[in-house]
Order: C-alpha cells, then structure tokens, then sequence
C-alpha cells in the first residue's frame, strides 16, 4: 500500500512542480508589452492660460529627432532668470532644437540630447520620455544655459500629424 502511496505523492509532487514552471514561464509574457510604432509627427502638450508652457518631441521614421519647449529659466537662487543669447516673453523662453536620432527602447523608454546650434547657444538640454502608444507621450525636460535651468514635466503629450 505505501508503494501505490508514494507513487501517487510523487506524482502529484511532480504535477506541481511542472505547472510552477509552466505559470513562471507565463509571467514574463504576461508583465511584457507590445512595441510601440511611433508616427512621424509631433507629440504635443499645450500650455494652459495660467501656466502657458508647453512641451513636444518630433519623431520621425521610427525615431526621435527633434524638441521643443516653451519653459521658464531659474538661477541658482530660484529666481527668474534667462539665459544670454535668448529672448523671453513674460519670462518663457522658447527652445526649438534638433537632437541626436533615437529609436525608443522596446518598452517606449527613450533618452536624447540636443545638438550644438549657433540657434540654441550653450543650451544642454536632455530629454526623456515614454512613448505610451502610438498617440500618447510622456516627456521631461532638463536644460541648462548660461548659469540658468529649466525643467519641464509633459505627462499628457498627444501625436498631432505633421507638427
């Protein structure tokens, strides 16, 4: 009788096993997701009447290639500041630069930086974001000029064609 016991035990021992493997290899399917296509346009968020900043990223053939944002400049104490070369309205400066071609990573992720222009003078400026589907963006901004910085959160951004 304990033969047909432990049999039957290290059956059932051996389907448990079998089916954790089966729901661990499942998980990574189910936590991945699907590539994103991007669109060749813009993903764009408008300013509003109070806070008229705003924020875009252009791509084009898959790729990352261009930004723009419309954001205040601070110095080192927290006050209004902007940077030599530029002009503000209202204290909102407009930046519009090229950035080094980026595919996004496959879970949307991506990373770029502006390129040297004699129209963006001493600008650092790094951009991240996440493609959150064809039609959706969200994107940070970081920027530096002449001892000013500039930060800027567009967490609704939306593909407009074209620009």
């Amino acid at each position: 009788m304990k033969d047909s016991t432990s049999s039957v035990n290290s059956r059932r021992g051996a389907l448990v096993v079998l089916l954790l493997a089966l729901v661990a290899g499942l998980i990574p399917v189910a936590v991945a997701q699907a590539k994103v296509k991007l669109k060749d346009g813009v993903y764009y968020q408008a300013g509003t009447v109070k806070k008229p900043a705003f924020g875009y990223v252009q791509a084009d053939k898959g790729k990352v290639v261009g930004g723009g944002f419309y954001v205040k400049f601070k110095n080192k104490a927290g006050k209004a500041c902007v940077p030599s070369g530029y002009t503000d309205t209202e204290g909102y400066v407009s930046l519009n630069f090229e950035t080094n071609k980026v595919k996004p990573k496959s879970n949307g992720k991506f990373t770029v930086k502006n390129k040297k222009s004699p129209y963006t003078p001493g600008l650092k400026a790094t951009v991240t974001g996440k493609f959150k589907s064809s039609t959706k963006a969200s994107i940070k901004l970081k920027a530096k000029a002449d001892g000013c910085t500039a930060k800027g959160n567009f967490t609704k951004a939306v593909y407009t064609a074209g620009g």
